[in-house]
């Protein structure tokens, strides 16, 4: 290769990586929205999650007191 030719491989590299740089940039710049996205659908699943477990035991305790009472019933009839 002559002199020439090697400093168009040089530039012709530089502008690749420089091309390599910016979607690199941009990729970062995507994955950190992605992370900020992904906790706020934590945060609301975990709120989900808390609601159904309460609502999961109020009605384990209507259960067990409608199972108490009915059996009382027919035991008593």
């Amino acid at each position: 290769m002559n002199h020439k030719e090697v400093n168009d491989f040089r530039n012709g590299l530089k502008e690749d990586m420089v091309a390599v740089k910016g979607a690199l940039k941009y990729m970062v710049e995507s994955q950190n929205k992605q992370m900020v996205h992904l906790e706020q659908i934590n945060g609301r699943v975990r709120s989900n999650e808390k609601a159904i477990s309460a609502i999961t035991g109020v009605g384990s305790t209507v259960a067990l007191f409608f199972t108490t009472l009915i059996g009382f019933l027919f035991k008593r009839g």
